[in-house]
């Protein structure tokens, strides 16, 4: 896709819009909860495919 985002050093590629996706309802359900965004965005990053 036109979109694509190559990680070169983990030999990655993914869509930022994917990207700007999870982290803005991590960010928003990290403050509806009180607690950092890490906590809820780092582990849902490795359950997305190469290719969205």
């Amino acid at each position: 896709m036109i979109f694509d985002l190559l990680f070169p050093i983990a030999d990655h590629v993914m869509n930022p819009l994917v990207i700007l996706t999870i982290g803005v309802i991590g960010g928003a359900v990290a403050g509806m909860l009180g607690i950092g965004s890490g906590v809820i965005v780092t582990p849902l990053l490795p359950k997305f495919p190469d290719k969205l």
